[in-house]
């Protein structure tokens, strides 16, 4: 379901049945929406936010002369998250975490909330792969519950 972005802005939260998909107004306009999955914080006022991609081996290339950051790679199918119809990764060495306005005018366009089953694991893996990255801010490793 897709809601104007003054309004799923303040309803996203962590879940194991949705992803919220949206364009982020940092990359290439012609780049398409990609999938977020929704990860606990501490304080409510912000949101940490784990992008799915399908364009996991230029993640990994990216990534290939710093093996730690590699690590908080995560590979991922359907069998991981219901609605993927491709492999793809999520790069939890750059988790989005923002206030709810700053997401606000991070999203180009309206978000769409999409039902979807995320396995527990997944959600605990991309808890753990942020805490070990070498990449991630320490306010955002210790916001995470």
């Amino acid at each position: 379901m897709q809601f104007p972005k003054s309004i799923a802005i303040y309803a996203i939260h962590p879940s194991t049945k949705t992803l919220y998909s949206f364009k982020n107004s940092k990359y290439d306009p012609s780049a398409p929406a990609h999938y977020h999955v929704a990860i606990s914080v501490s304080d409510n006022t912000f949101v940490l936010l784990a992008m799915i991609t399908s364009q996991g081996e230029k993640r990994k290339d990216y990534y290939k002369h710093n093996e730690k950051a590699l690590q908080s790679v995560i590979d991922i199918d359907s069998t991981d998250i219901s609605i993927l119809t491709k492999k793809s990764i999520i790069d939890c060495n750059q988790p989005l975490y923002y206030t709810r306005e700053e997401l606000d005018l991070l999203v180009d366009g309206d978000i769409e909330n999409l039902e979807a089953t995320i396995s527990e694991e997944i959600i605990t893996k991309i808890k753990i792969a942020i805490q070990n990255s070498p990449l991630v801010k320490p306010v955002v490793k210790k916001v995470i519950v």
